[in-house]
């Protein structure tokens, strides 16, 4: 009789920040794609309905979040920073502030109210016509 082989142990690869890929392989159950999801629907509400190029621009400014964040993992993990890690960081930060001040700083403007919500304020509060 032959033994019963095991299965192979199945590896979990890491993903790796730096890496051509990274974004593509977070996978929606870890802490990069919660801060992913976060970030992106903070700035979609921010900018209220987003035409196309807005959408890129918020894409930009998830992803240039998403590589400060993990270079602050590195940073706290090593207690060290060197001068090129030091540039990089400092690049990625300028770029992600210059971005979010094109996507603007102001928000969206309040949302009024819809034709229902205005005829009900009407006929709740009547405005007296004057006579002539």
């Amino acid at each position: 009789m032959t033994e019963p082989t095991a299965k192979p142990k199945r590896v979990r690869k890491r993903v790796k920040p730096f890496g051509s890929n990274a974004a593509k392989r977070i996978d929606g159950r870890t802490r990069e794609a919660k801060l992913m999801h976060a970030m992106r629907a903070d700035l979609i509400a921010h900018v209220g309905n987003p035409n196309t190029a807005e959408l890129i621009l918020i894409e930009t400014c998830v992803r240039l979040q998403m590589h400060l964040a993990w270079m602050d993992k590195k940073f706290m993990d090593s207690g060290d920073m060197n001068p090129f890690d030091s540039r990089r960081y400092t690049a990625w930060a300028n770029t992600l502030a210059r971005t979010l001040a094109r996507l603007g700083l102001k928000g969206a403007a309040a949302k009024g109210p819809n034709l229902a919500e205005y005829l009900a304020s009407k006929a709740a509060n009547p405005t007296p016509t004057s006579a002539p």
